[in-house]
Order: C-alpha cells, then sequence, then structure tokens
C-alpha cells in the first residue's frame, strides 16, 4: 500500500489487484437546513449507476490481524461529471460536466443499491459550507469504524478485543464517502466531480459498534478555477434561468427546467417519490 490505508483504498493504489468490477446503483438527494430556496429544501433524487470492486488481501502478516484477513470494502467512484451532464442546448460539449446543486446548510442522502435494487448502505452526511466564498472549493469525508464488539451481558456499551491480539488489535474500516464541492458563483453550491465510496462487503454484525467521524479539509476552503467554457456556459444558463422563471411567473406556469447540472428552479417540485423514502427505509433496516 501508498501512504495510508484509507488514503490506499480509496484512490485504487492497494498492492493487490482489484476484482471485477461489480455494478451498483446510487441515490442522491439533499435536505435544505436552515433559509434555503425552496427547490433545494427537499429536491429529487438523482440515481446513477457506477462499477465498484474489492481487493484481496494476502494471509495474516505485516502487521495485520486475523480479523483484517479476507476481502476488502467495495470501493467505487460515482462520477457526477459525465453521469449529470446537461441534456438541453449545447453546455453539454463545452467541457462543463454535470453537478448536483445544494443549499449552504444541509445533509446529504446516498443510497447505495446492488444488482436486485435492494439497498446496502445509506449514507447521511451533514454539512454546513457558511463562509465559503464564490471561486472555492472543499470536500466533506466522513467515515465509519468499527470500534469492536459490545458487550450484551452489561448494562452500558462497553469495547472487547481478544487478550491474545490486544496488542495488535486496530479499527477497520467499513465505510467512507469523500464528498467534492465547489461554488462557482455567490450562493450557489455545487456536489461536482465525482463521489467516492467505501462500504462494507458485508451487513455488520448487530454486536458490530461503529464510530463515525466526518472531517473537512484544513484549511476548509481552497481557490476553484473551473475551465473558462464552463464558467461561460454556468452563467448563460443563470441567465436563460432567470427569464425563463420571469416568463413563468407571468404565466402562472410551473414547469421544471433544468439549470446547471441537476438544478431546479424555484417553482420546482420539493418531495422526495415514493421509491425514494421506501429506498431510505429499507436502507435503514440493512445498515
Amino acid at each position: 500500500m501508498v501512504g495510508s490505508y484509507e488514503e490506499s483504498i480509496l484512490r485504487g493504489r492497494m498492492s493487490s489487484l482489484p476484482s471485477r468490477p461489480l455494478d451498483f446503483l446510487a441515490q442522491i438527494g439533499v435536505l435544505g437546513l436552515g433559509k434555503c430556496p425552496p427547490a433545494l429544501r427537499c429536491p429529487r433524487h438523482v440515481a446513477l449507476s457506477f462499477k465498484a470492486f474489492f481487493y484481496h488481501y494476502p494471509a495474516t502478516g505485516h502487521g495485520r490481524t486475523r480479523t483484517d484477513d479476507g476481502p476488502s470494502p467495495y470501493v467505487g467512484a460515482i462520477d457526477l461529471e459525465t453521469g449529470l451532464l446537461p441534456r438541453s442546448g449545447g453546455g453539454g460539449s463545452g467541457g462543463g460536466g454535470g453537478a448536483y446543486r445544494i443549499p449552504e446548510k444541509g445533509q446529504i442522502q446516498i443510497i447505495i443499491k446492488n444488482q436486485i435494487k435492494t439497498a446496502v448502505k445509506l449514507f447521511l452526511v451533514p454539512y454546513d459550507l457558511a463562509g465559503m466564498e464564490p471561486g472555492s472549493k472543499t470536500f466533506v469525508r466522513q467515515r465509519s469504524y468499527s470500534a469492536g464488539v459490545m458487550d450484551s451481558q452489561a448494562t452500558t456499551t462497553t469495547t472487547t478485543t481478544n487478550p491474545l491480539s490486544a496488542t495488535t488489535e486496530r479499527p477497520t474500516l467499513r465505510y467512507l464517502v469523500h464528498l467534492n464541492i465547489c461554488c462557482p458563483a455567490r450562493g450557489r453550491y455545487y456536489l461536482h466531480k465525482d463521489i467516492r465510496v467505501v462500504f462494507a462487503n458485508r451487513v455488520p454484525d448487530g454486536n458490530e459498534r461503529l464510530r463515525t467521524e466526518t472531517t473537512f479539509p484544513e484549511p476548509r476552503f481552497s481557490p476553484y478555477k473551473p475551465a473558462t467554457a464552463t464558467a461561460n456556459i454556468a452563467t448563460e444558463r443563470d441567465r436563460e434561468r432567470e427569464r425563463s422563471l420571469l416568463r413563468r411567473r407571468s404565466s402562472g406556469s410551473t414547469t421544471v427546467v433544468g439549470c446547471v447540472g441537476h438544478d431546479l428552479d424555484d417553482n420546482s417540485h420539493g418531495g422526495w417519490d415514493d421509491d425514494s423514502c421506501s429506498s431510505a427505509t429499507a436502507a435503514r433496516r440493512h445498515v
């Protein structure tokens, strides 16, 4: 491995070869918090297919414990740039790629489904982009580690370990999601590039205790310089969106029109469909 285990598996820099790619589906949505446009309070999900794979570890050795043996978690990248390309106009060929608009503060929801459309993981990632200036970018990373086994005989939650391996036992990465966020204009925030995910190859044991952490880079924000063509396309779309919105308000129409990437106007439908809600419920039962 190169560097830490987390970075190695996230970037595909493992010492062993990956497995055959497997097909998964990601449903991406966001719940806006605080003051945000009505369209971003609870917009529709987008569904994107992606490939994921795993690694086979060698036999116990090199500081690993027996609990580390076996296949790694699945790892994959959800491509937003190509998966959310604009469907209308000439913008899609300008190199801008796709993006998913989010409010300044909220909670991102990502449901991972397998080939038979069964939810296998639900990521809920809270974030707050207060202070993010136009022309900047950041990321949010949420990770969950196995923190041992809960002792069902005790009245409080404790962590038990094998005495024979107490000196070498360490937390094991089970889940991780890495979100890239940019702010090309004031008050406009987008998930862009890709979403990298790591998720367990099995349902966690009911007695397994997970420790979840959410981290940001330091410094929090850094310069973001999109391609000139991309910036021009986004500006023109914003203008067209405003013109279209004024026309619809004048006529009383509430037709949904897409903007940059997956960006709904203020009069668009703000509810989650029944399938998304049922998927979220199923994910909570399985995770």
